[in-house]
């Protein structure tokens, strides 16, 4: 073989391991975020219909304020938490880095007695105490903008990396003498890029980032979805027969 071919052919190979390691990084973080945005709508509508809920009991007088703040605060923690426990690890560590738990009732009422009436709970008045009541149960519906605009924006950025990753794997298939063999390849390499980043990304998040992480956590999904896919291809053309790929 002369040395023009080799380096073109270690060219070529150079150029696949990078598209390899590109479905090992593309598609388990863009299927991530696509995920995690529709958790996190599901999240807000189930809150602001909570909500909606329990002003029309404070409302009818069905309930006090002060309960209807207790009720709005107790069901938005438990959303919350339901929430995080279906994102995933990227998800959970961003949701985490910016909120590690839900403020209780007493932790809210003294917040919102400072920025309502610049005054500590107890030299509340009645009404004031009934107004910043209010203001809680109000809040419990209110969608933290930051996050919703940072999915909004990822979520057309994730589809359209998804797109480019399933347009290079159909591009191989149909460049290939054995299309239902290419696709059978391709197929491995997404499943096992999408399982070394759930096995390694859970791994490294229980023992080794802990909550509120979301650096660490997505270090781990990359470096779990990307050893994964190129083991997959090394393991694949190795079991083919006459493969004599460096």
């Amino acid at each position: 073989m002369s040395d023009a071919s080799s380096r073109v052919r270690h060219s070529n190979r150079d150029l696949e391991d990078a598209l390899i390691a590109l479905d090992g990084t593309v598609l388990p973080l863009s299927s991530r975020v696509l995920f995690d945005a529709t958790v996190r709508r599901q999240y807000v509508q189930a809150i602001k219909a909570a909500v909606a809920e329990i002003q029309a009991d404070v409302a009818s007088g069905a309930i006090t304020p002060e309960q209807g703040a207790m009720r709005a605060n107790q069901i938005r923690n438990v959303i919350m938490e339901q929430g995080r426990a279906r994102s995933s690890e990227v998800g959970r560590a961003v949701a985490e880095f910016l909120k590690k738990e839900g403020l209780t009732l007493p932790k809210l009422i003294e917040k919102y007695a400072m920025l309502e009436f610049k005054r500590v709970p107890a030299a509340l008045t009645a009404p004031e105490r009934e107004a910043v009541m209010h203001v809680i149960i109000a809040a419990a519906a209110r969608d933290n903008v930051k996050v919703t605009g940072m999915l909004r924006f990822l979520g057309p950025a994730s589809r359209g990396l998804v797109a480019l990753s399933v347009g290079l794997a159909i591009y191989d298939i149909y460049n290939s003498e054995d299309r239902p063999h290419e696709a059978l390849h391709q197929g491995v390499l997404a499943g096992s890029g999408a399982v070394g980043s759930y096995v390694v990304g859970a791994l490294g998040v229980s023992l080794v980032c802990g909550p509120g992480a979301p650096v660490c956590a997505g270090i781990f999904v990359i470096v779990g979805g990307v050893s994964f896919a190129v083991g997959a291809d090394y393991f694949w053309h190795r079991l083919q027969p006459g493969d004599d790929r460096p």
